[in-house]
């Protein structure tokens, strides 16, 4: 009898210590030693940021410090700085070391995160309406146990005429935001909403009353930015 204990235990032990194994802190893999294989590839041309493109692709235009973990549990956080591309849907990465510059397989990561100032932007896969490419990545808005809001970045270079008084009426193209949002309420699977007070008021019609008290304060006052959905789906949430 205390054999199979002994033999339960040590599988046990076993078991943890594999999992536990099965992240890795890859601090001292540079770009070159991790290039075979399919995690990376160049950038792809042509590149709107070497034409005339007004604005940016990017959440952000400057590379931060961010961290990857990939499908076979490798954690990637040092020797590199991260930013996202709104444009090809992809994480962007440069090595420390050398400054190259490559573009991550999204069909090799499983999340990632973007360190944006006081900010953790997360990314993430799912299961959406609209959608069947299984590889896009998310960014996680709010991941509470009841609701979920996400969103798929997407820049679009689009035609724009300058408008300005003193102009000539000439066009030019310039990235623009046209991003869409999805919301998981309970067991629900995702479905995709307008981001809009008029139509929260009609997806969550149970919650007409403490959306009606969080819009009447100054911190929802204008426009419904992800910083103030976070919050607003905290409050819903937490209700």
């Amino acid at each position: 009898m205390k054999k199979s204990r002994l033999i339960v235990l040590f599988l046990m032990l076993h078991s943890i210590l594999t999992a536990q194994r099965k992240i890795v802190v890859a601090e001292n893999r540079g770009v070159d030693k991790y290039h075979q294989g399919a995690f990376e590839s160049k950038l792809n041309e042509p590149d709107p940021n070497k034409s005339n493109v007004k604005g940016t692709r990017y959440f952000q235009e400057d590379y931060a410090q961010g961290e990857v973990i990939t499908k076979d549990k490798y954690r990637y956080t040092t020797e590199m700085l991260y930013k996202f591309d709104e444009y090809k849907n992809a994480v962007q990465i440069k090595a420390l070391h050398n400054n190259k510059e490559l573009m991550l397989f999204n069909n090799t990561i499983d999340t990632f995160k973007l360190f944006a100032g006081n900010r953790v932007i997360t990314y993430i896969k799912a299961e959406v309406p609209d959608e069947n490419d299984p590889n896009k990545l998310f960014q996680a808005i709010y991941l509470g146990a009841n609701t979920k809001l996400i969103k798929l970045p997407r820049k679009k270079i689009v035609k724009v005429t300058n408008a300005d008084v003193f102009s000539t009426g000439e066009t030019y193209d310039q990235f623009e935001s046209q991003d869409w949002y999805y919301l998981k309420i309970n067991d629900k699977a995702f479905q995709k909403i307008k981001i809009s007070k008029k139509s929260l008021f009609e997806i969550l019609p149970d919650k007409r009353r403490l959306l009606s008290k969080l819009f009447d304060t100054p911190q929802y006052k204008g426009e419904l930015t992800d910083i103030k959905l976070e919050k607003l789906f905290h409050n819903i949430d937490n209700e």
